[in-house]
């Protein structure tokens, strides 16, 4: 399940949004909410989610502001803006800060449910793309044809490792069979 987050300042919104389709069936799971741009920062810096669904206008940090505090720390955060105002400033400003969808209140179910269908697609493209190239970045740095810190590869393979150094043995043998192998 991929994480999302809600920030709007209307708590009947937010209730609305979190019933008007099915967010686990579509492969999401609501982990967090704000009503201001402020306390929204803040959570979702701790939550990490994968999605936040984010309204502009809100009290403390607007939306935008939030969205370009989001993507300076993270960019891979995907955002979809929900607004009552359909003013073009915001579109702009919308697409300058590479939002995935852009949706006007109120919001129509059918139209919320394409866009996280489309916003699920791209997450597990990049998750799959993300676990393929693990093996590589492995590999490289057994070989020390990359340069990057233990404590890196402790985050990409998520491995929390306590020790500061290792000894690794790599084994490629012709009888894959373990019957021959003596330990």
């Amino acid at each position: 399940m991929y994480k999302v987050f809600i920030a709007d300042d209307e708590y009947y919104i937010r209730e609305g949004l979190k019933r008007i389709v099915n967010w686990e069936r579509l492969g999401f799971k609501i982990v967090g909410e704000a009503e201001d741009g402020i306390e929204a920062l803040e959570k979702i810096k701790r939550i990490n989610p994968d999605l936040c669904v984010i309204d502009v206008k809100m009290p403390e940090m607007d939306g935008l502001e939030l969205i370009s505090n989001i993507k300076s720390y993270k960019n891979s955060t995907k955002i979809i803006i929900l607004t009552g105002y359909p003013e073009f400033d915001y579109a702009i400003k919308a697409i300058e800060l590479e939002v995935n969808f852009y949706i006007l209140k109120p919001v129509d179910p059918e139209i919320l449910k394409e866009k996280l269908e489309k916003v699920y697609h791209e997450l597990e493209k990049e998750r799959i793309l993300y676990e393929s190239s693990k093996g590589r970045i492995m590999e490289r740095f057994l070989k020390k044809h990359l340069d990057v810190k233990e404590d890196e590869i402790n985050n990409i393979f998520c491995l929390d490792l306590p020790w500061n150094s290792y000894q690794v043995v790599l084994v490629d043998w012709e009888d894959k069979s373990l019957d021959n192998f003596l330990f």
